[in-house]
């Protein structure tokens, strides 16, 4: 996120991509015990993934300290350090409580749904999964608007913001709009890869079709959170949060569930 707030977006992305690249070479070699490495199982996939965590830090530090010039081993002063946390937490507490928030909200959902059986958590389970994979583009874009506003918000440049933003909700909506329509056709084939039970398949297939409607609502909510962010002003951003998950999502699912059922 450091880098990216520079502006530099293709080198996060770039040791991200690394990161996957020895995920993926490691996990096999010590899972199944490829020599010359010894068969770890469960712990061999936990092992891979420390040690692309660990390439990963020492490669990032390396871009901030020797070429964005932004880590400095010189020790400040108490009153810098304590201005800096200021700053920081200003914005980072209310991020902090909102992804907080999800996390709950999904585990109180899940409770609801428990009461339906186990296919449908199932079913929910993988919805979700899917959901979240339908939806990356748009979140990855959520997380670009924030360099690019808070850059030019700096600048002054505010007309530009307003025209970033604006695209950036209209291409929200589309796409919202393009992956709906995509699952009204293919919903039941997606589900079909993940599960064979027809209980859970059903659940999945219910879940795509009734809650793609709202993704382009909920991408142009994902723009705007990461827009107040930038703007420094996370409490109108945690306010929409709370306000989506305690007021609106969660009230209206108890409600369904009792007027409608799992529908």
């Amino acid at each position: 996120n450091a880098i990216r707030a520079t502006g530099d977006t293709i080198t996060p992305s770039a040791i991200m991509v690394v990161a996957i690249v020895i995920n993926l070479t490691l996990d096999p070699m010590l899972i199944f015990g490829i020599k010359p490495f010894p068969r770890l199982e469960l712990a061999g996939a936990a092992l891979a993934t420390v040690i692309a965590r660990a390439v990963t830090l020492v490669v990032s530090l390396l871009v901030l300290t020797c070429r964005e010039k932004m880590l400095t081993f010189k020790v400040p002063k108490p009153k810098d350090v304590f201005n800096s946390w200021k700053q920081i937490l200003y914005v980072g507490l209310p991020a902090a409580g909102t992804n907080m928030i999800i996390p709950v909200s999904i585990g109180i959902i899940t409770r609801l749904v428990s009461s339906y059986g186990s296919e449908s958590v199932a079913g929910f389970g993988v919805a979700s999964r899917i959901e979240h994979f339908a939806l990356t583009l748009v979140m990855a874009l959520s997380t670009v608007l924030i360099p690019f506003v808070g850059q030019n918000f700096g600048a002054g440049k505010h007309a530009r913001i307003q025209m970033g933003v604006k695209y950036s909700q209209i291409f929200a909506m589309l796409w919202g709009a393009f992956i709906f329509i995509l699952l009204i056709i293919s919903a039941r084939m997606i589900a079909g890869i993940f599960n064979k039970n027809p209980a859970v398949i059903s659940s999945i297939v219910l879940y795509l079709i009734i809650v793609s409607i709202s993704y382009g609502a909920h991408g142009v909510f994902l723009l705007t959170a990461s827009t107040f962010n930038a703007l420094n002003k996370p409490l109108p951003a945690s306010g929409l949060s709370i306000l989506r998950m305690f007021i609106l999502y969660i009230p209206f699912a108890l409600l369904g569930s009792r007027l409608f059922g799992l529908r």
